[in-house]
């Protein structure tokens, strides 16, 4: 098909995520979190119901490419990046902290060499 944007050839733009973000002063950092073996990683989720349903409906959120998150967190070590990830700890209770501890590992998507983070 001539309109076919996944015909060879033909490249096509990259899917934004919903990227989990906690207000710091006056700028947005995005939150990490723990796996299993107690590695940190980034988190997106494919839709904005699926973040607020595990992390809440006061979660803040923003629309990143995997390219983007990965440009942002690769800087502090952190390379792995979990796409709809289920919790398997539950959330802390009173005095506890406010941080989930874990998430498990659904889907993690593959890093691509040399690719870009472009942030508008």
């Amino acid at each position: 098909m001539p309109n076919d944007p996944t015909a060879p050839g033909r490249s096509v733009a990259p899917t934004p995520l919903f990227v989990p973000v906690r207000y710091r002063s006056q700028s947005l950092s995005l939150r990490l979190f723990a796996t299993r073996m107690g590695g940190r990683t980034a988190v997106a989720f494919s839709t904005r119901e699926r973040l607020l349903g595990l992390l809440g409906p006061g979660q803040a959120w923003v629309r990143l490419t995997d390219a983007a998150v990965r440009g942002l967190t690769r800087p502090i070590g952190v390379t792995e990046l979990m796409v709809d990830p289920v919790l398997i700890a539950a959330p802390p209770g009173p005095g506890r902290g406010k941080t989930i501890a874990a998430v498990a590992e659904v889907c993690v998507v593959p890093a691509v060499p040399g690719d870009a983070a472009v942030v508008a």
